[in-house]
């Protein structure tokens, strides 16, 4: 009793113009259907802070910047073996002060086959020395040092700050700061230049991201 259900014959006596009305309503809904799978492949993106959907292309982006600043902002030092450090080297002593190598001797090779190496620097901020013992192997880390020269303007604020002036002309009032100390013995330089009617240039020294005065010099003006 059910056979005329199965039967093909009512599609084969559907008119044909029936028949396109059905292949076209079956397309639309194919296309509704594939549709609907994109968005939901879409909302599948992470959520931002304010709703907002995230763009990987955009998130990659953002993460190799963080990565390269890191990068950048780490390059204060550089390793090297300690075995290739000399007088005059400048090196890292305490983890965290620079410091300029006066001597370095080798004791003998010990059990495991290293020789180690004795190290004597002072700070050259501070003038305090330091001494340490370092396989010679094994790496040490040396900070990266920068010498300017600025010519002085006659000018240091109530806050320590030394009015510079560079090789093209450009004033710069932050980038020595100074003690009592080392602002007294700016004066003193600076008024025996101007007895012999010379002008003052400073030395300016810089590592791991701070700045001291390395050298006076009395200039023609």
């Amino acid at each position: 009793r059910f056979s005329r259900f199965l039967s093909p014959q009512p599609f084969l006596r559907t008119p044909p113009h029936h028949l396109t009305y059905i292949i076209m309503a079956f397309g639309q809904a194919q296309g509704l259907a594939l549709a609907e799978g994109r968005k939901k492949i879409k909302d599948r993106a992470p959520t931002l802070k304010g709703g907002e959907k995230a763009d990987k292309k955009v998130d990659a982006k953002k993460i190799d910047t963080e990565v390269q600043q890191g990068e950048a902002g780490a390059s204060k030092t550089f390793p090297l073996p300690a075995g290739q450090l000399r007088k005059g080297s400048f090196i890292v002593m305490k983890k965290k002060f620079p410091c300029k190598v006066e001597s370095l001797s080798t004791s003998k090779t010990g059990k495991h086959g290293h020789a180690k190496i004795n190290i004597s620097a002072k700070d050259i901020f501070t003038g305090k020395k330091y001494e340490d013992i370092c396989p010679s192997t094994h790496n040490v880390e040396c900070p990266f040092v920068k010498r300017q020269e600025y010519n002085f303007t006659g000018e240091i604020d109530e806050q320590g700050y030394v009015s510079l002036m560079n090789e093209q002309g450009e004033m710069n009032s932050n980038v020595l700061k100074v003690d009592d100390a080392t602002s007294q013995e700016i004066r003193s330089q600076y008024k025996q230049a101007e007895d012999n009617k010379k002008g003052l240039s400073i030395t300016v020294i810089s590592a791991m991201g701070i700045n001291g005065v390395a050298a006076f010099k009395q200039i023609d003006i």
